[in-house]
């Protein structure tokens, strides 16, 4: 599963006060327009149609990161199967969600509570190497042929790039003043490599993180 990414303070490249002045004011239209504020707690993000709930993802993901547990930081995570390809699943997200590909100019440190930063996502796709056989001492270990050949019959994402995985993300300060990072993750999980079975799946993980202040 793929963890929260944490965005870098960029203020340090802002040397104009032009620069500071753009920002703030987009932090300000931010959070006074409610249309414009992406989502600020789980309930209000939308859910994929027919997207069913994985109990038993949720489980494995709890007990894989348990021993993370740190008093200060309150997570919720909530994982989603649904039989669509990511390809649709992440259009579907980033576009309700009106995320960007390019990353906010200022980080979460200058946010007041109720403000977010715009949602942005990062995409990863299958590359040539998830398509090339491998073999040991003459036996074919990984067939990449019927990988390809699987994900053809599926609309890529553009010019021959299938979608492996998506993420979209955020950070806001909540109206209780917690410092709080979204996350949105699409993940192809059709490919049953070791049995050669392709089954229609896509993941669906929102990961809220809140952090209180110590």
């Amino acid at each position: 599963m793929p963890p929260i990414h944490h965005s870098p303070d960029l203020r340090g490249k802002m040397k104009h006060p032009r620069c500071f002045a753009l920002v703030y004011l987009v932090l300000f239209v931010m959070s006074i327009s409610g249309a414009d504020l992406p989502p600020l707690k789980e309930a209000d993000i939308p859910l994929f149609p027919n997207a069913r709930r994985d109990l038993a993802a949720e489980a494995e993901y709890q007990a894989q990161t348990e021993a993370d547990h740190d008093s200060l930081r309150h997570e919720t995570v909530r994982i989603y199967s649904v039989s669509a390809t990511p390809e649709e699943v992440a259009r579907f997200y980033i576009q309700k969600l009106k995320a960007t590909e390019e990353f906010p100019e200022s980080g979460s440190e200058s946010l007041r509570a109720g403000q977010a930063l715009p949602p942005w996502y990062e995409i990863d796709f299958y590359t040539a190497t998830d398509f090339a056989n491998q073999s040991h001492k003459g036996n074919r270990i990984y067939d990449g042929q019927w990988v390809k050949s699987s994900l053809s019959g599926r609309k890529p994402w553009t010019n021959g790039q299938w979608l492996r995985e998506a993420r979209v993300m955020w950070e806001a300060r909540t109206v209780e003043n917690q410092r709080a990072e979204f996350l949105v993750s699409v993940e192809d999980v059709s490919l049953d490599i070791q049995k050669k079975k392709f089954h229609l799946e896509t993941r669906i993980m929102i990961q809220i993180v809140r952090q209180d202040e110590e």
